[in-house]
């Protein structure tokens, strides 16, 4: 038997091509549903406990937006508004909550918003949501539809379907009080960050620090697109109140990264500074330890070959003749004999001693 080639092409095109869900129509507490399953199935302790927050979270976004249009997200920002800081991780969670069935995803790929939205694993399609229990007490969602608020007649009717958990008004806000529009929430603008509603969490000098690196960038790369710079300040932020790390160290090693030829194609943002620090701190405080004693360690070099008798060990004499006692003792720890034998262009034992001569000169500035 033959078999045309419209009917291999459509073959294959079903198994490559990904279909897209539309979004279903949700009953009143969904999230609730989805939270309750996920306990009754034991999810946590087959599937563990990055997929369970992540399924919970999205659950939540869908209440916030009422299920009347479905959370988008691009990879990034739903990384950084979920927790999530390694995006292999991220992506790895994400598949997980998808191949259990608790997750559905159209889109998402690089540089694709992605729509996602909860399933419950067991129910005929995603589409096919069983419906809410009213047996049991049920939690009211973040924002109620307006007839679940508290008037007289939905109060009575609460009441009747759950006598443990009667609905009560917020006494700083009328019986009718509206709705708050979803839209104050989260930006309609396609591509715009999701913010919270805590604000902002970094300071106005991480924000011009982000404009500050964004220009270097540019020198090198004109056409680089703008980045999310408050995403740019929350890291700078972390590298302060975590790290430890003030601004004018942060600007310091952004721009020794930038004068490399190496690290300047790599560093172009403060997240890969964050996560290469130790690295270039090691690499470039190191050259900045020696750099600007190059002439004071050839000056005591200079004395110890002339002066320095390692048979009477005449530490005195060389004392004199430095004659500066911030220079004498960085030599001393450096290694008088050392400095003897060493070499004019010895880049390695000049980092040495010029980190000597620093820490020195630091220890008297802080006992003055």
């Amino acid at each position: 038997m033959s078999i045309s080639r419209d009917t291999v092409a459509a073959t294959t095109n079903t198994k490559t091509k990904k279909t897209k869900h539309p979004y279903p129509e949700r009953p009143r507490f969904w999230a609730n549903q989805v939270h309750r399953a996920l306990i009754q199935s034991e999810a946590v302790a087959t599937l563990g406990r990055d997929v369970c927050w992540l399924i919970t979270f999205i659950a939540a976004r869908e209440d916030m937006l009422h299920y009347k249009q479905v959370p988008k997200w691009w990879t990034p920002q739903i990384m950084d508004d979920a927790g999530f800081s390694n995006k292999k991780k991220f992506l790895k969670t994400r598949q997980a909550a998808i191949d259990a069935g608790w997750l559905i995803l159209n889109g998402g790929g690089t540089g694709v918003e992605g729509e996602y939205f909860t399933a419950i694993p067991g129910a005929k399609s995603h589409q096919q949501i069983p419906e809410a229990d009213d047996s049991r007490c049920e939690i009211a969602p973040a924002y109620p539809p307006e007839s679940d608020y508290c008037g007289a007649e939905s109060h009575q009717q609460l009441e009747v379907r759950c006598e443990i958990a009667p609905c009560i008004a917020p006494e700083s806000e009328p019986a009718n009080a509206p709705l708050p529009n979803p839209s104050t929430l989260i930006p309609q603008k396609q591509g715009a960050s999701l913010s919270r509603p805590s604000g902002k969490t970094f300071s106005q000098e991480d924000m011009d620090t982000a404009h500050w690196m964004f220009e270097i960038v540019r020198e090198l790369q004109p056409e680089h697109t703008v980045p999310n710079f408050d995403k740019w300040a929350k890291d700078i932020r972390l590298m302060r109140e975590c790290d430890h790390w003030t601004d004018e160290e942060i600007r310091e090693l952004f721009q020794a990264a930038d004068g490399d030829d190496f690290w300047r194609q790599n560093i172009r943002c403060p997240a890969k500074l964050r996560k290469q620090w130790d690295q270039l701190d090691l690499r470039f405080r190191k050259d900045k330890a020696g750099k600007g004693h190059s002439a004071d360690f050839q000056r005591v070099r200079a004395v110890i070959k002339r002066t320095w008798s390692p048979d009477v060990k005449n530490h005195r004499d060389v004392e004199a003749a430095v004659d500066n006692p911030d220079l004498y003792q960085a030599a001393k720890l450096t290694g008088l004999c050392v400095i003897a034998d060493s070499r004019a262009a010895d880049k390695e034992l000049q980092a040495t001693f010029g980190r000597h001569l620093a820490s020195v000169r630091g220890n008297r500035k802080a006992t003055a």
